[in-house]
């Protein structure tokens, strides 16, 4: 397994992963329109020439918000994440970015687990921030050394 890059070609085969992981999934359109947005990296994850991560990261200066991390169920909990959040720290110190932040399910306790693994503290709750449920959503961020 590896991760790299994203090629422009592959935002069909992420919008595929997206509409089987989630009921409220980013369009093909959506996907398309942040590969085109402000500094962006987009990241995969391959086994055997076939995507099963992805990882998508906004940036301005020197900070940055994972919006979307995504592996398949078939394939989580193998540290297919932890590849996926170890190249965008890479990078990060490539480009001096010093600060990650997301936020996360107030329900989504085994990704908000991961992302304590990896260094991100809570830094508070935002509230009703997710719809289809409800919910609130908590702020993380990780200083990267």
């Amino acid at each position: 397994m590896i991760v790299r890059l994203m090629k422009e070609a592959e935002i069909a085969a992420i919008a595929d992963i997206e509409k089987r992981m989630f009921s409220a999934s980013w369009s093909e359109e959506t996907i398309r329109d942040s590969w085109n947005k402000m500094p962006s990296t987009f990241l995969v994850a391959v086994d055997k020439e076939r995507i099963i991560g992805f990882l998508i990261f906004f940036y301005v200066l020197d900070e940055g918000e994972i919006i979307r991390i995504v592996v398949e169920k078939k394939y989580q909990r193998k540290g297919v994440g932890s590849l996926l959040i170890a190249e965008l720290e890479k990078i990060c110190r490539e480009k001096e970015i010093t600060r990650l932040m997301l936020e996360v399910r107030k329900s989504n306790l085994p990704a908000i687990k991961f992302y304590r693994k990896h260094g991100f503290e809570t830094d508070g709750i935002r509230k009703d921030y997710y719809g289809t449920p409800s919910e609130d959503a908590v702020l993380m961020s990780h200083e990267i050394i």
